[in-house]
């Protein structure tokens, strides 16, 4: 065929064939037994309908392993001193999964609650147990801020970025933007003269606008998906 299938299947496929091994280790960190974790690992690698989303390039591939790597990380950290090159790599393997999770569908900012329950039962813990002194709570704080939050943040704005930057033509989705955004697009030939006084906007302005009008879109979805759920229904 004239589009080589196996180049864009095979980085959902590896994603998926990733999931298991970094579940089964989540598992092992959180506590569980050698039995326990390997039967969380069979359960995504027996999924169905899992493993068709990975063969279809679906993003949810992507997403679930960024969740499994965000579990994974944080559980992992709790085995290594607090700010050592070990705790600093399963932090920061943490933030990885966080990244991927949110750049892949915003549902996936479930794991920046997660890591962040986490890190407020472990500053606790550090605290209560080893007797933590309050600067060094201090420095692993500001660090897992870094390596959780403003990294995943950087992550998804240089997404977004890339995004339109390899994108600069319009399309039927550019009715939905503001002039100064369709300014920015070439192809657009429904600008008239008249509003040639709006300035087109800047790459962090159309970052912004594009993010908001993707949550007022949204938010205006009322009709229900025959396989939706409510957050509370989630497993």
């Amino acid at each position: 065929p004239a589009v080589n299938l196996y180049a864009l299947r095979i980085g959902a496929a590896l994603q998926g064939a990733l999931l298991p091994p970094v579940l089964y280790a989540a598992g092992r960190k959180l506590g569980l037994s050698r039995p326990a974790a390997l039967l969380a690992a069979a359960g995504i690698l027996l999924d169905v309908c899992t493993l068709v989303e990975q063969r279809l390039v679906l993003t949810d591939a992507t997403l679930l392993l960024g969740i499994a790597l965000q579990l994974a990380g944080s559980f992992a950290s709790d085995h290594h001193v607090p700010l050592s090159r070990g705790w600093l790599l399963c932090t920061a393997a943490a933030g990885f999964g966080i990244s991927l999770a949110v750049c892949t569908k915003w549902t996936g900012a479930s794991t920046i609650a997660v890591a962040g329950v986490h890190s407020v039962v472990a500053l606790v813990r550090c605290r209560a147990v080893r007797g933590a002194t309050l600067r060094n709570l201090f420095s692993e704080a500001i660090v897992r801020l870094l390596l959780l939050l403003a990294v995943p943040a950087i992550v998804y704005a240089a997404c977004f970025a890339v995004h339109l930057l390899l994108l600069p033509r319009t399309g039927p989705g550019a009715k939905f933007m503001s002039t100064g955004f369709r300014k920015t697009l070439s192809g657009d030939d429904t600008l008239s003269q008249g509003i040639s006084v709006v300035p087109p906007k800047d790459l962090v302005s159309r970052m912004i606008e594009l993010n908001g009008e993707m949550l007022r879109a949204n938010a205006a979805i009322r009709k229900q998906h025959k396989w939706g759920s409510r957050w509370w229904e989630w497993p």
